[in-house]
């Protein structure tokens, strides 16, 4: 019930254009290597905590390092707890 209620509030956030924050976030390459067909499709998956944001391998190359960051905060700010893998 909890992690429905943080979800219910993530949403709310996320109602306000954010999910496209997330997408301009990730590299847009498309490459599938998240398992994804789209990079927008792993942006919907991220806010849906169906994917976790390491999954995109392309995020943890050096170039995309300010990306990675801008993102982990925006999810930060949306209560996003399913960010990076342990």
């Amino acid at each position: 019930m909890l992690k429905y209620l943080n979800y219910n509030v993530r949403m709310e956030y996320f109602k306000e254009g954010s999910i496209l924050d997330v997408y301009k976030s990730l590299p847009g390459k498309n490459c599938r290597e998240c398992g994804e067909l789209t990079c927008m499709a792993f942006a919907l998956k991220i806010v849906e905590e169906m994917a976790k944001i390491d999954q995109c391998k392309i995020l943890s190359e050096h170039d995309y390092k300010e990306k990675k960051g801008k993102l982990l905060k925006l999810l930060a700010k949306a209560r996003y707890i399913n960010g990076q893998s342990n």
